[in-house]
């Protein structure tokens, strides 16, 4: 410290001078001193200084290491295409609850080798394939059940030692806690801590990595000069917060209500509590980073909360985690025109044993090209009057020289017969005065009457209009009738008692070519009776509409032609819309004894024969007693020896003189049930084996399964000009509802899931045996009810006359009027879950009439035909998105046999049985998928119509279009207008595009099968939360111009169809005839949803991680636990008892009971428990969710966030700068070395590759963004 002293003025001048120049001199060092002290105070902070600086640099390079080889990992690990990933916390020990217990680091992310396919297998994997091609055994067709598939376990992406890194039970177990700010002495660090997830999140939700030291010296004794550490997130598992992709801006089409059914815009990421307010259009469309996400909100601790669950960020890469390569364009495959030369097993699907049992991808196609076949959008095509400016469908045509051998859509367009009932009548009538030497005097005699209602059932969700006119009705033939009368009668000229029964089809047996007469020889081509539908009057049908028919007048013996049977169109035997029993077809026959004076014997033909010799009509006097019983028939008067047979067709296929040698005109049904065929035994008399049988099938019919029903004696003066019932026979397919249970009459006789194994909608049910689990093939139900009144016959119509009842039941109380149950693709499909309504069986490569003929029982109605008979067994409906396991299938099986007799003189023969939704989906969810490129060719485009799938490419590619799968979006590198150009044009063309335009897409926010989010699964699962879809209303679908209108709700909507026909209602009715329930959008609310996505998320800890889409699809095939091999996980979600979806199911009388089940024997019982309705548009099964959201789903991760540390030690251990980054990674279509001579296609499969470094590590991976982080940020 300077002190200050004054000077006195010295009296001599040289003296003052001197001491002047010493205080300068002192007061100048002074200063020099503390400049000096100044500038060695600065150069020590500026040391310091570039000390500090030299040790940041040298931990943002340690944190750009670890980024790199962080990237590294993920490329090595990642970039193959047959790779899965999932987070730790599907290691949950405890799956009942949503919270990762047991697993330490539940957010650490893990990569398994997939489930392969082709010549590579990986763990204990049998080798397998996509396609499932001969040889019916079950190997190769699903992979190993490991515990969390430890066999396929490859590493986990977090930085540790490589020892850790490959243990599956790292993530469990390892004691590794990081921190936030490490020290010298740390061995963790955190990097996703609470500047990521929220100030307020409990550390479980916090991830570490460990530290791994660098050393600048080489030797284990040197100490390290800094550490990094790294973690990868897989943004895949996360829902993607998106701007809904049809709220652009702009009308939306009736197309794009359509499309949205398939494909949501975007998910419902406002279901998450925290996002609830997150709503704004404008503000999701600036979102692209995490802090452009927290920018709309003021709840920045809410948004970071859902760092585990949603992502502004995501992208896939359509790559087929199975064989490797990318997926191949069903658009681009199923457009193409479907040839018979076209059998090789690259287009099939699946194939076993006889070259019919297969399943092509033609079939496939055949549904998907109905909207540019088959509907007609306004009614043009119309051959109906009431058709015109219809939204419609029409039944086929088969006029002369039509293509019946190959028309393969038939099942997706013809009226279904649900109900064929028979009401059966005495009827006295006077008898012509008989002759003074007539031992028969009785004035009266019993004629037989047949009053014949039909119920035909619309399945589809659009109107179907029936072809009009008499050469374009529909004939429908009932064969055989497989029951006979035996008489008994006292009176005054004694007893009389049948001494052998007679027969329906006896008393049915009609010449075919006139004069009333019965024909030489009693042929059995003509028994039963005929009716026809659609000559005089009209017939259209609303969507889901089931309408019973009946004879428009009564046909009596009088006329003479008016009975007899015809194959040709005759107005009197055409039958109106609904039930009057006041019309009937009387028949002179009652009895075919050989009495004189108790029957009254048939006149004599033109021809001067009589028909065999015996047989009538029962003769009586007014106070005689007359009785009889009923039982089975006998097979001699049956056509082909089949106890049951009705048929469809067209009434002018049969026409006199068409058709030349080999056309088998007499075969062209599109429809027909028929049993097993017999031959006649010794003496043209009925076989001990058709006795035997038809005894057995019919008695299950008959009350208390009695072999006999006794009527009472009346008086002959009560039937003396009356038409007296006495009978009503029934044939019925599959209901939902059991007859014990519901009541007689109003339900099923035998169990059968009659949307799903054993459905109506087929075009040939064979009846072959007669046990009870042959019956729950094809559902049909027969049985036999006596009466007393028209008013006990069990037909049941609806107040108006013009319905009956389907569904629940056959009856008001349990069924419903519509029921709609299958749909008809009125644009393009790009959906994988919209192929549920595909029907699959061979018959799009079928080119066979149903039989080779009448009369022949030796080769039976057993063909493949295009029409939908037969095909590979069973058939099914929903089959593709859909889990169910077959009961007749055991646990580990999705390959087995049957067997079947479908003639006596054939015998048993065993044919392949096969589950047809293991199958598919195991063929199709990897390696194929939508692109949604396809042409606009039809009305509901509007303004957009008539473009080709070419203009459509082009316009999303090089200009503002966008797809109708509004989530799968372009990738654009390496791609021309030109070479664009060249994947279209013709059908070489066609299949190029089907191999390669996946190298061109993206989808946007694909979404991880394998995530354990609840949140996550939540916004997924409300992607169409509060969004509008097509609805065509039943009533307005037959008003003009295709009145299909948008429908929204509050929840989010599911439905069976992609149009559906009502408006959306809430919750599961208990009761089967709320008809909204059958033909309406369902609307989720949600608690529904928020409980499916607990059960989803306890159901993939359960089973996963999936190791490819397919197995998330499908059940498992055994493995040990029988539960997980009844369905899949989402059907078992949806199953979940906490789930109340489908709660209105769960009660008995919607369930099988114990006495159907008690008769049966299957080979996998647990597949029987649950509700009957399975596969009904009432039921929500998973295949209704999967028609929305299956296009975005994938058992890996494409898009990942890298969190990296770095920092920088001092020599004694000490941390001098600490750095942290981030950075956004893409995996995109092209391989790794893509260009030069090298290069391998980006759509070749893995068995294709060439170059070593593409096998080894796949597609490449580019960081698409880059950023620093500070510490708080973390």
């Amino acid at each position: 410290m300077f002190r200050r002293t004054t000077l006195r003025h010295p009296d001599r001048v040289t003296g003052g001078r001197t001491g002047f120049s010493l205080v300068a001199t002192v007061a100048v060092l002074a200063l020099l001193a503390v400049i000096a002290i100044g500038l060695l105070s600065l150069s020590s902070v500026t040391l310091r200084s570039t000390g500090a600086l030299d040790a940041q640099s040298e931990a943002q390079a340690n944190a750009r290491l670890a980024l790199m080889l962080a990237v590294g990992e993920l490329q090595r690990q990642m970039g193959p295409d047959q790779r899965i990933s999932a987070s730790a916390s599907i290691l949950d020990t405890s799956s009942g609850s949503a919270d990762a217990e047991g697993v330490t680091h539940p957010y650490w992310t893990g990569v398994w080798d997939a489930w392969a396919a082709g010549a590579e297998s990986f763990g204990g994997d049998e080798p397998s394939e996509h396609r499932t091609i001969a040889g019916a055994s079950n190997r190769g067709l699903a992979p190993s059940y490991e515990a969390n598939r430890r066999d396929h376990f490859r590493s986990w992406l977090v930085s540790l030692s490589r020892e850790q890194r490959e243990a599956l039970e790292t993530a469990r177990d390892l004691p590794l806690r990081g921190e936030a700010i490490p020290d010298g002495d740390s061995n963790g660090v955190i990097l996703m801590g609470r500047g990521s997830s929220g100030e307020d999140s409990p550390d479980t939700d916090l991830v570490s990595g460990g530290l791994l030291g660098i050393r600048s010296q080489a030797g284990s004794g040197s100490s390290p000069d800094g550490r990094y550490g790294w973690w990868i997130a897989d943004e895949s598992t996360k829902a993607r917060i998106l701007p809904d992709a049809f709220d652009a801006g702009g009308e939306l089409q009736k197309s794009d209500w359509i499309a949205r059914a398939m494909s949501a815009g975007s998910t419902g990421h406002d279901s998450i509590d925290v996002l609830e307010d997150l709503t704004d259009q404008a503000d999701l469309r600036r979102i692209h980073t995490r802090r452009s996400l927290e920018l709309p909100t003021e709840d920045l601790r809410g948004v970071r909360r859902a760092f585990h669950d949603v992502t502004p960020y995501s992208l896939g890469v359509l790559a087929d985690v199975r064989e490797g390569g990318l997926k191949r364009d069903l658009n681009a495959l199923l457009e193409r025109p479907i040839l018979l030369r076209e059998q090789r097993d690259d287009f099939m699907l699946y194939r076993f044993g006889r070259n019919s049992d297969r399943v092509p991808l033609q079939d496939l196609a055949a549904y998907y090209q109905l909207y540019r076949e088959q509907v007609d959008y306004d009614g043009s095509r119309a051959r109906n009057p009431l058709g015109r400016n219809l939204l419609q469908i029409n039944n086929p045509d088969f006029t002369p020289g039509s293509k019946f051998k190959r028309e393969y859509t038939n099942l997706y367009r013809m009226p279904v017969p649900v109900k064929v009932q028979f009401l059966l009548s005495y009827i006295g009538t006077q008898r012509q005065r008989p002759a003074r030497n007539d031992p028969n005097q009785s004035r009266y005699k019993v004629h037989i009457g047949i009053t014949p209602a039909v119920t035909l059932w619309n399945p589809y969700n659009v109107p179907l209009v029936l072809n009009h006119g008499p050469d374009r009705s529909t004939q429908i033939r009932f064969f055989n009738l497989p029951i006979a009368l035996r008489w008994k009668k006292v009176g005054a000229n004694g007893s009389y008692e049948s001494a052998r029964p007679t027969s329906l089809s006896w008393i049915t047996n009609r010449d075919r070519y006139g004069g009333g007469v019965f024909r030489a020889g009693n042929g059995d081509r003509h028994t039963g009776f005929e009716l026809f539908v659609g000559g005089q009057k009209p017939i259209v049908f609303s969507p889901g509409e089931v309408r019973v028919f009946s004879l428009r007048q009564t046909s009596g013996p009088e006329g003479g032609a008016q009975i007899e049977d015809t194959n040709q169109y005759r107005p009197i035997r055409e039958v109106d819309p609904g039930w009057d029993p006041t019309n009937w077809l009387e028949l002179p026959r009652s009895d075919r004894n050989q009495d004189p004076v108790h029957v009254e014997q048939e006149r004599d033909s033109p021809l001067g024969n009589n028909d065999d010799g015996i047989g009538g009509a029962l003769s009586f006097d007014a106070n005689d007693q007359i009785s009889f019983s009923v039982s089975a028939a006998e097979n001699v008067d049956l056509a082909n020896g089949a106890a049951l047979q009705f048929f469809f067709r067209q009434s002018s296929v049969v026409r006199q003189g068409e058709g030349g040698a080999g056309d088998n005109k007499w075969m062209r049904r599109q429809f027909q049930m028929i049993s097993r065929m017999h031959e006649r035994g010794p003496g043209g008399r009925e076989s001990q084996a058709a006795i035997d049988f038809h005894r057995e099938l019919m008695r299950k019919g008959f009350p208390g399964q009695r072999d006999e029903i006794d009527f009472p004696p009346i008086s002959g003066r009560e039937i003396v000009g009356q038409t007296r019932p006495f009978l009503l026979v029934s044939l019925t397919a599959g209901c939902e509802v059991y007859h014990s249970t519901a009541g007689d009459a109003h339900g099923r006789r035998f169990a059968s899931r009659p949307f799903l194994h054993s459905t109506p909608i087929v075009a040939c049910p064979f009846v072959d045996r007669e046990d009870y689990d042959s019956f729950y093939h094809h559902g049909w139900n027969w049985w036999v009810q006596d009466i007393n009144s028209v008013l006990e016959a069990a037909v049941q119509v609806d107040p108006n006359n013009v319905n009956s009842y389907y569904g629940g039941g056959y009856s008001a109380e349990y069924g419903t009027t519509h029921i709609v149950q299958q749909e008809v693709p009125l644009t393009p499909l790009h959906s994988i879950g919209a192929l549920s309504h595909a029907r699959l069986g061979g018959y799009s490569l079928a080119n066979e009439h149903l039989g080779p003929g009448a009369g022949e029982t030796r080769v039976s109605y057993q063909y493949t035909t295009a029409t939908g008979a037969n095909g590979l067994f069973p058939h099914m409906v929903q089959a593709i998105g859909n889990s169910y396991a077959h009961p007749y299938l055991g646990p580990a099986e999705a390959v087995g046999s049957w067997t079947r007799q479908y003639s006596q003189s054939a015998g048993p023969k065993n044919i392949p049985m096969v589950d047809h939704s293991y199958l598919a989906n195991k063929a199709l969810w990897d390696d194929y998928f939508f692109s949604s490129i396809a042409p606009r060719l039809v009305d509901v485009y509007g303004r957009d119509q008539k473009i080709t799938a070419e203009q459509l490419a082009q316009r999303v590619f090089f200009g503002s279009g966008q797809l109708p799968n509004r989530r799968i979006v372009p990738y654009r590198d390496g791609l021309t207008g030109t070479s664009l150009g060249d994947l279209f044009g013709d059908d070489d063309a066609a299949l190029e595009r089907a191999e390669t335009m996946a190298s061109h897409l993206l989808v946007k926010g694909p979404f991880n099968v394998n995530s354990t989010s609840v949140d996550a699964w939540r916004a997924l699962f409300s992607s169409l939360r509060g969004k509008a879809v097509a609805t065509l209303g039943l009533e307005e679908s037959l008003e003009p111009n295709a009145p299909i209108t948008p429908e929204s709700s509050d929840g989010s909507m599911v439905a069976a169809t992609s149009v559906a026909n009502g408006e959306a209602f809430e919750g599961s009715p208990a009761d089967p005839i709320e008809v909204e329930q059958w033909t309406s959008w369902r609307s989720l609310t949600d608690e529904e949803v928020d409980s499916l996505a607990e059960a989803m998320v306890r159901q993939v800890k359960t089973r996963g991680p999936f190791l490819s889409l397919s197995e998330f699809v499908n059940r498992r095939l055994g493995g040990g636990d029988r539960q997980l091999s009844v369905k899949g996980a989402l059907q078992a979600a949806i199953d979940d008892p906490d789930v109340s979806i489908n709660e209105g199911f769960r009660g008995p009388v919607r369930s099988f009971s114990q006495e159907e089940v008690s008769r049966m024997d299957p080979a996998f019982p647990e597949a029987l428990e649950g509700p009957v309705a399975y596969g009904s548009s009432a039921y929500v099964d998973q295949a209704d969710i999967l028609r929305g959201l299956g296009a975005q789903l994938t058992p890996r991760g494409d898009t990942f966030v890298v969190r990296a540390y770095g920092d920088s030690l001092d020599q004694n251990g000490a941390v001098r700068a600490r750095a942290w980054c981030e950075a956004v990674v893409q995996r995109v279509p092209e391989y790794l070395e893509a260009s030069g001579d090298r290069a391998d296609p980006a759509h070749l499969k893995q068995a294709e590759l060439t170059n070593e470094a593409n096998r080894n590590f796949g597609r490449r991976f580019r960081i698409i963004q880059f950023r620093w982080l500070s510490a708080e940020e973390v």
